[in-house]
């Protein structure tokens, strides 16, 4: 996900966090963080 700019909110290595485009050029002119629903902030 790093190489297309796009971030996780969460600190993970870059091995374990990862985006694939299902469409060609999906990702062309999109980068920022991924925003999960508030229950992923719950989860210990």
């Amino acid at each position: 996900a790093s190489k297309c700019d796009i971030k996780c909110p969460f600190e993970v290595p870059d091995e374990v966090f990862m985006a694939i485009e299902l469409t060609e050029k999906a990702f062309e002119g999109k980068a920022g963080t991924v925003k999960y629903p508030d229950e992923f902030n719950e989860i210990e």
